[in-house]
């Protein structure tokens, strides 16, 4: 299956599959302070809630899913080589994700554990004791300047379909993470210009 991004801005999206269905609806009104993120199901002509977050400016994200609201993240390790992860919920309960330098894991519905790796040209989703079996990966919105261009998408494995509300509600977690580091290393790369041709 591939989940076409309808926009840019990937807080506010639809996704269609490859028959141009929307199949779920990913929104952000505002990011002011931080905002809130709800991602939504569309099935049937219903509309179903499935997870959103809360982007906090001076706490931890949170992420509800059927009630519950946990903590989005868990704290690096000093050495920033290892995650430190502390479930606060079975692990048959919705995902709670942790991230780890370059790589993003969550517990999924179905009890197994995920981890979402950053790559050159996006995101790759594999389990973590078949590394290499892959479940799922995003690929970045391309303009056409060095490859074919084309809208960003997620690609599901079959083995992902069974998990799809999981794969989704990750990816934007992730790839909000993904993005607000390039930011950072951008901002540095130019303030580092900057001060030398001063």
């Amino acid at each position: 299956m591939i989940l076409t991004l309808t926009e840019k801005d990937y807080l506010n999206t639809l996704l269609k599959d490859e028959e141009g269905r929307v199949l779920y609806q990913i929104n952000t009104p505002s990011t002011v302070f931080g905002g809130r993120t709800t991602i939504s199901r569309l099935e049937d002509e219903t509309h179903q809630d499935i997870a959103q977050f809360d982007w906090n400016t001076f706490s931890a994200d949170e992420l509800q899913q059927q009630g519950e609201t946990v903590d989005a993240k868990v704290h690096l390790h000093r050495s920033g080589i290892f995650s430190l992860y502390v479930p606060s919920a079975p692990a048959t309960r919705r995902p709670l994700i942790a991230s780890r330098l370059r790589k993003r894991e969550f517990f999924a519905s179905n009890g197994e554990f995920y981890v979402w790796k950053e790559g050159r040209n996006g995101l790759k989703l594999d389990p973590a004791r078949s590394a290499g079996l892959r479940i799922a990966e995003y690929h970045v919105r391309s303009l056409g300047i060095l490859s074919k261009k084309h809208p960003g998408y997620i690609e599901i494995a079959d083995g992902g379909l069974p998990i799809l509300d999981d794969i989704v509600t990750s990816f934007v977690y992730v790839e909000k993470q993904r993005q607000s580091r390039q930011g950072v290393i951008k901002s540095a790369a130019y303030s580092a210009g900057g001060q030398g041709a001063s």
